[in-house]
């Protein structure tokens, strides 16, 4: 079993004939459990949102053990009884960790270094699969397509302009959990006329607050990474992030509109109340936006950066609380986006020199530093 290829063998359950499903080797037909699949549990448990309970009298070989895998023969497995998962939070997440145990890899593969704690294969990495495809590109091109298919749906706007709902009595969690109770999904309306619902400043800065919560909400839950982090985790990165983001979609709707100043959701302009803060966008974002002639897919692409890299780390060491897991997949979520990037120029400039192509992504990623809480 040596001479197998490492993407082949399903590590659950130990079978052949395995695929990438949901950012985990897994296979199609169990050896162990004949007509079910590894693929299909993850299927019921992560589509569904609920947690998964055995049963097979306790002995079925997916479920979520009181023991720790890397302890845990096949022989001792089956007489291992599991723990029904009402009390456990059966997130994507653990999912993605919990079954990335040792026993089976160490034993198709031995004399390999031990890895450290929660370090996952590069196989089952999130986007490293994904980025090794990349050698048959346009993938990176219709992956960035799908980004910008995404801003527009956030931005909304073939809806009419009609009285909505909106909320600024919600937390955070709630907000990303439905957007749409924050503030309804009102067409953003770029530079265009002012929406006005109601005649107090007070109640219409809250309306433009809450729409532009209800815009980041909905860009973030279009990430696949963020899906797989706790819910803690989650709430860390969307937190600490949250300017970042918004600030660099005002600025660049600013400059897609040759609008010197900042655009606010439903056509508001507050410039009097903010000239520092739009010289500042101005002199350090939208600047490189001309010089570059930045296009929508690179934009996407830049603002999913900003997501899982403002205000996190300083020279590469997380500054703030994360769990093991949730770092792992931050890391590796910035070097996906990061990886596609830099496929997108090659793919879509090809007449830029290799030189050409790495001075246009250093100007990209120069972005991301003023775009970081401080």
């Amino acid at each position: 079993m040596d001479g197998m290829k490492n993407d082949s063998i399903c590590h659950i359950c130990g079978s052949l004939g395995a695929q990438i499903h949901y950012r985990a080797m897994a296979c199609g037909t169990s050896l162990f459990m004949g007509f079910r699949s590894c693929k299909v549990f993850f299927v019921r448990t992560i589509q569904r949102s609920v947690p998964f309970v055995c049963d097979n009298n306790g002995r079925d070989k997916k479920c979520l053990q009181g023991v720790s895998f890397l302890e845990v023969s096949p022989s001792e497995y089956d007489r291992k009884r599991c723990l029904h998962a009402q009390n456990l939070l059966f997130t994507a997440s653990s999912i993605y960790f919990k079954f990335t145990f040792n026993y089976y890899y160490d034993k198709i593969r031995t004399g390999v270094v031990q890895r450290k704690e929660n370090e996952l294969y590069d196989a089952v990495s999130v986007g490293i699969h994904f980025v090794y495809d990349l050698q048959k590109t346009p993938r990176a091109l219709d992956y960035a397509r799908t980004l910008v298919h995404i801003e527009k749906l956030c931005e909304n706007p073939g809806a009419r302009r009609t009285n909505f709902d909106y909320s600024v009595d919600m937390s955070l969690a709630e907000a990303l959990r439905k957007p749409h109770l924050c503030c309804a999904r009102t067409p953003i309306g770029w530079n265009q006329d002012e929406f006005v619902e109601t005649e107090n400043l007070l109640d219409t800065l809250k309306q433009i607050y809450c729409r532009t919560v209800t815009l980041f909400a909905d860009f973030a839950s279009g990430c696949p990474e963020l899906a797989l982090l706790e819910e803690q985790d989650k709430l860390v990165v969307c937190s600490k992030n949250y300017c970042g983001c918004v600030l660099f979609t005002l600025a660049y709707n600013a400059y897609l509109n040759d609008y010197y100043g900042i655009l606010f959701p439903h056509g508001f302009k507050f410039d009097e109340f903010l000239q520092t803060l739009f010289d500042y966008l101005h002199s350090n974002v939208v600047r490189v936006f001309r010089e570059t002639g930045i296009t929508t897919e690179e934009y996407t692409f830049v603002k999913t950066l900003i997501l899982f890299s403002g205000a996190m780390f300083y020279q590469n060491f997380p500054v703030i609380p994360l769990t093991d897991a949730g770092l792992s997949i931050v890391l590796r979520a910035r070097r996906k986006y990061a990886a596609l990037l830099s496929e997108l120029i090659t793919t879509t400039r090809p007449e830029l020199s290799s030189v050409e192509a790495m001075n246009r992504l250093t100007r990209l990623f120069s972005l991301i530093p003023h775009m970081m809480v401080r």
